[in-house]
């Protein structure tokens, strides 16, 4: 990816190579500025000088010339040594210093391909860091990375508030989860007692079984090894080290989640993971006192299905300790005269919960009860063909019937 003046690095072993790579080309170019020719010479001609100074020194104290017969003779060896590690060493550096334009500064290629000036490179790779500063061979390299250590200290600093942020997430999905298993289990103790029981002696059961793919105790795991190390003598290395190479909150939540135990499957989603019913699965069934289940009849069904919806509206919503809300709750049946003897088991949930019973069916469940029914019985008018029925017949009491079967 091109590097701009408004280059921004995700992560601090970018920034490290970086800073290794801007070191590296640094040390080759002090290599070749000592190996340089001309500075060989003038190293040379400073050696000729100091000679000089020092055979003129030798005169003035002793008042003779030094004896210096035993060294006229001796050559040096062509400096190819030397000669041939400078080469290297340019060879290096252009090296690595095209491949740092390649990498972080190809659209800006064309400004170093004459020179390749150490100091340029470095203030358009870090324009940021040099802001206002003198800057020179001598002092580049602790000028980038003071700018980088401050950085990734930044960088820490985030990474410390995204952890702590998801740390807070899951404890609350711990909290609504623990809440649910809760509800579970009150719901499932509302079936248990004798007057619930259905035809044929079974009773209505709500289980729960904990996830295998999204096991709840990664959070508590989570949270504890969080706690440990965030605080003042928090460290760079474990859990904080590894989530900090994330660079998102998903990224991060999902790289916990497989620290501790949960699925590696690449499909799980972190929408799964924020979700309180992924970890924990429910199954509805009718059992008997024996454990025998049963898929049950039509009139068995409807009235396990109707006690789960009345379980659930009694205990959602209400407070331990705390009486029902006061409004109109109302049980719509159908056909209620086919549930058989499940009718007056619903009948009697209804007026222990203060339900209103609502019912159509083809003829009359039972007979009449004063004071606790309303009927109204419809009639197709035969004179018309259009569907339509005569004015519905209210009865409210006795009195309104006119035969009593």
């Amino acid at each position: 990816m091109p590097l701009h003046h408004s280059k921004t690095f995700d992560s601090k072993y970018e920034k490290e190579n970086l800073q290794n790579l801007i070191a590296r080309v640094a040390s080759q170019k002090e290599s070749i500025k000592n190996l340089d020719p001309v500075s060989l010479y003038d190293r040379y001609k400073t050696a000729i000088s100091d000679k000089d100074k020092t055979l003129e020194k030798y005169k003035n104290q002793f008042d003779k010339e030094p004896d210096i017969s035993l060294f006229e003779n001796v050559e040096l060896d062509e400096p190819r040594h030397e000669y041939e590690e400078y080469v290297n060493a340019e060879k290096s550096y252009q090296a690595h210093f095209k491949s740092i334009i390649d990498q972080y500064l190809s659209t800006e290629s064309h400004k170093f391909e004459i020179s390749k000036d150490f100091l340029e490179l470095g203030k358009n790779l870090l324009p940021e860091a040099f802001r206002n500063e003198k800057v020179t061979e001598e002092n580049i390299i602790d000028k980038i990375k003071h700018y980088l250590e401050r950085i990734n200290e930044k960088n820490r600093e985030l990474s410390s508030r995204k952890i702590q942020r998801i740390r807070d997430i899951v404890e609350e999905i711990d909290d609504k989860v623990t809440l649910q298993l809760n509800t579970v289990r009150l719901i499932d103790n509302f079936f248990k007692s004798d007057e619930k029981q259905i035809t044929g002696g079974y009773r209505v059961r709500l289980k729960k079984e904990m996830s295998k793919l999204f096991p709840l105790d990664w959070i508590k795991t989570f949270k504890e090894q969080i706690d440990q190390e965030i605080g003042l003598f928090a460290s760079d290395d474990g859990l904080r080290k590894n989530l900090s190479l994330q660079v998102g909150l998903e990224e991060m939540m999902k790289n916990a989640f497989v620290q501790f135990g949960g699925s590696r499957d690449s499909n799980i989603k972190t929408l799964d993971l924020l979700n309180p019913c992924s970890y924990f699965d429910l199954s509805f069934s009718m059992e008997s006192d024996a454990g025998r289940t049963n898929i049950g009849s039509t009139g068995q069904t409807y009235a396990a299905i109707a006690m789960l919806c009345i379980a659930r509206l009694s205990i959602i919503g209400k407070e331990d300790g705390e009486k029902q809300k006061p409004g109109i709750r109302f049980m719509p049946i159908d056909e209620a005269e086919g549930l058989g003897s499940n009718y007056e088991l619903l009948y009697n949930i209804a007026k222990t919960y203060d339900y209103q019973i609502i019912s159509m069916s083809v003829g009359s469940v039972g007979r009449f009860k004063e004071g606790d029914q309303y009927v109204y019985i419809l009639h197709k008018n035969t004179d018309i063909d259009e569907p339509i029925n005569f004015t519905p017949m209210a009865i409210f009491s006795r009195s309104d019937m006119k035969d009593e079967s």
